[in-house]
C-alpha cells in the first residue's frame, strides 16, 4: 500500500508544486492548469489503473481522493468494495456492504511527506511535449524528468485534451515488469465527506484488539 500512496502523493505534490511556481523555463499546460484548476487545500480524486505492456490496463480503485493531509480510496477485497482512509495516525476501514461496522486503527509514526522523495522540487525538469493519439482520442502530452525515493529517473507525463488536464502516467516496475500507474482526474474539488464513515457505525477495533490479547496470553 505505501507504493501505492506515495504514487497518488508524488502526483499531488508535483500539481502542488506546479500551482505556486514557474517551474519550466516555457509556460507549460500543466503549469497553466495548476494554476488555475489545483488547489492542494481543495484536494484531488482520481481513478488509478495498471497499465500493462500491451496497453491493456487493470483497474486498481475506483476512487482515490486527497486532501491536505488526508486519504481516502476504495478497493476490493474478495469482491467487497472496502473503503481506506488515511490520515497521518488514523487509518479507517470501512465496506458499504456492512455499513454497521468498521475498523478505526491507530498508525504510527506515518508522515505523508516521506513518502514523496525529498527535495522533490529541485529533480524536475520539463523534456518536451508533442500531440498522440490513444484509444482513439487526441492528446496533447507533456512530459517531466524527476527522481523516484530510490533516486532513479522517473519520466512522468500528462495527458491533455485542449487544457484539460485528463490523466497522469508514472513509470511503475511489478515484479520485474514495467507497467504504468495511469491516474484519470475525477475532479478537483474534493467534499470531506469521502472521509467520513456513517455516524451509526461501530467501530470494532477494541474488540478485535480484546481477543487478539486475549488469544496471546493463552
Amino acid at each position: 500500500m505505501k507504493k501505492f500512496l506515495s504514487i497518488i502523493l508524488t502526483a499531488v505534490f508535483i500539481l502542488s508544486i506546479f500551482s505556486f511556481n514557474s517551474f519550466a523555463a516555457e509556460t507549460t499546460k500543466l503549469n497553466k492548469w495548476s494554476e488555475e484548476n489545483f488547489d492542494p487545500e481543495n484536494g484531488l480524486s482520481v481513478k488509478v489503473y495498471t497499465v500493462l505492456q500491451n496497453n491493456s490496463f487493470v483497474v486498481i480503485t475506483q476512487e482515490a481522493h486527497i486532501k491536505d493531509n488526508i486519504m481516502a480510496f476504495t478497493s476490493k477485497i474478495n469482491n467487497i468494495d472496502v473503503k481506506f482512509i488515511l490520515s497521518s495516525d488514523t487509518l479507517w476501514l470501512y465496506s458499504p456492504t456492512i455499513p454497521f461496522l468498521h475498523i478505526k486503527s491507530p498508525v504510527e509514526g506515518f508522515d505523508f511527506n516521506e513518502l514523496v522523495t525529498p527535495d522533490f522540487s529541485e529533480e524536475i525538469k520539463f523534456l518536451k511535449n508533442y500531440e498522440t493519439d490513444l484509444n482513439s482520442n487526441s492528446y496533447f502530452v507533456e512530459e517531466f524528468l524527476c527522481k523516484n525515493e530510490d533516486n532513479e529517473e522517473l519520466v512522468i507525463k500528462f495527458y491533455f485534451i485542449e487544457d484539460e488536464l485528463v490523466f497522469i502516467d508514472i513509470p511503475n516496475n511489478i515484479d520485474g515488469y514495467d507497467t504504468v500507474i495511469r491516474m484519470e482526474i475525477l475532479s478537483n474539488n474534493v467534499d470531506d465527506k469521502v472521509f467520513e464513515v456513517p455516524f451509526f457505525s461501530i467501530n470494532i477495533y477494541p474488540l478485535i484488539m480484546f481477543f487478539y490479547n486475549v488469544f496471546n496470553i493463552i
